[in-house]
């Protein structure tokens, strides 16, 4: 309804563009119908997110599906791309005549978002940069948004007040009238301090909030949050496999991180586990690994953390200690170079038992086989199982738990699978390239 208002045509084909463009966008509100069926949700955005009912709408309305592994990574940076894929989709998908000659210097015609960038640029929502580009891959702004959002509401009458609500953004702002008509318009209403901090970046639950509050209907409720507990065999997750910010990342002798020195971006602390305050996990992994630890005590068993994420130069000093010790060839046996370690990830653990500091006991005692039988119920498997030194590349670790989750755990012991390359057919990774 809105993006067509800027369209250089007669008076007659903006009317009746705009009422096609009016029934797309209700149309997506219409398939966002309440519900109060419990759903499989995106894993890491549960029942009690603080925007589970906006990312809900978001996904319910078809303007994105998430990630092949179920998540939907609120915490992440929208990219200029993503965004563009976001407003077409709540336009409706409308035709779009796409040149033989990309708009953009840095825009090929087989860019994965070619389509939606050519739309949002033919509509002008967006011209780029001076220099011909588009930058799609980077981050977009605050103020790149409210600009977008205002020209694909049609550029409309707004007269930006005097004063600026926010302290760091002056009347001599670029996107000035497009920020305040951000707040003025119930869209955004900046940081609690005061700010609203133009040259940020744009989550992905932020501007799921954002897109809620100018589109969403006030009626909606979000159905209740199921987490999703069945493997998809259907599904495409072959670029999860190397993605880092995914839990069904593959990492090994020869299947390095990629950035090599990545940082997960939601590391909590395993507080809620014995001996976890001083460490940290991935928020969803630590959660689980929580209530694994409640289950084991309510049966009267209890394990600790004994090491948890690990940074690229941790690693390093570590791995170079037990090659000073041991030697190279011994040490790779279950120490891993830096940029190969699950530990980096933020979702591998090693945890322990009374008397049994990561050592091949805990796989014997109460607590490990108790491990060893409900991990799966909530998302781990012991990554380095005996007897499959010879496709791993380590030593049976019994103590070294890897969060991949409840799907995909369940499937492979239902299967009867023990590790990730055999899973999904990678290979043996027994020593480095």
């Amino acid at each position: 309804m809105v993006e067509t208002r800027r369209l250089r045509v007669g008076v007659s084909r903006v009317v009746a563009v705009l009422a096609m463009a009016v029934v797309a966008v209700t149309s997506i509100v219409a398939a966002a119908a309440p519900s109060s069926a419990a759903t499989e949700g995106f894993r890491d955005v549960t029942g009690k997110h603080q925007f589970y009912r906006e990312i809900s709408w978001l996904s319910s309305s078809g303007i994105t599906t998430g990630y092949a592994d179920n998540s939907f990574r609120p915490a992440n940076k929208v990219s200029r791309e993503a965004f563009a894929a976001y407003l077409y989709r709540l336009a409706g998908k409308p035709p779009v005549r796409l040149p033989s000659r990309s708009p953009f210097r840095d825009v090929g015609v087989s860019a994965l978002f070619y389509r939606e960038i050519v739309w949002l640029a033919q509509q002008g929502i967006t011209t780029g940069w001076a220099d011909g580009s588009f930058r799609p891959k980077e981050p977009i702004t605050r103020d790149a948004m409210a600009a977008f959002l205002y020209r694909f509401e049609g550029r409309p009458s707004f007269a930006a007040p005097a004063r600026s609500p926010f302290k760091d953004v002056t009347r001599a702002t670029k996107f000035y009238k497009e920020i305040t008509w951000m707040r003025a318009s119930g869209r955004s209403t900046g940081w609690s301090d005061g700010t609203y901090r133009p040259y940020a970046s744009t989550t992905r639950e932020a501007t799921a909030a954002f897109l809620f509050r100018g589109y969403g209907p006030r009626g909606y409720t979000a159905p209740a949050y199921a987490p999703p507990t069945t493997w998809d065999p259907d599904r495409d997750v072959s670029r999860m496999l190397s993605d880092p910010e995914s839990v069904l990342v593959v990492v090994n002798k020869r299947r390095p991180l990629d950035p090599i020195r990545y940082v997960p971006p939601d590391l909590v602390s395993v507080s809620g586990v014995p001996g976890g305050s001083n460490h940290r996990l991935r928020r969803e992994a630590a959660q689980q690994l929580t209530a694994m630890s409640r289950a084991a005590k309510s049966n009267g068993l209890s394990f600790s953390v004994s090491s948890s994420y690990r940074s690229y130069s941790y690693q390093a000093g570590l791995f170079r200690n037990y090659s000073n010790r041991f030697g190279v060839a011994s040490a790779e046996r279950f120490s891993a170079r830096p940029g190969h370690s699950e530990h980096q990830t933020g979702l591998g653990v090693d945890v322990s038992s009374t008397g049994c500091t990561i050592s091949g006991c805990f796989g014997t005692s109460a607590v490990g086989r108790w491990v060893a039988r409900h991990a799966h119920e909530y998302g781990y498997i012991v990554r380095y199982p005996e007897g499959k030194t010879h496709v791993t590349g380590y030593i049976y670790e019994p103590w070294h738990l890897r969060y991949v989750g409840v799907e995909l755990a369940s499937e492979m012991r239902a299967r009867g699978v023990t590790t990730l390359e055999e899973f999904f057919g990678l290979g043996s990774a027994p020593t480095y390239r």
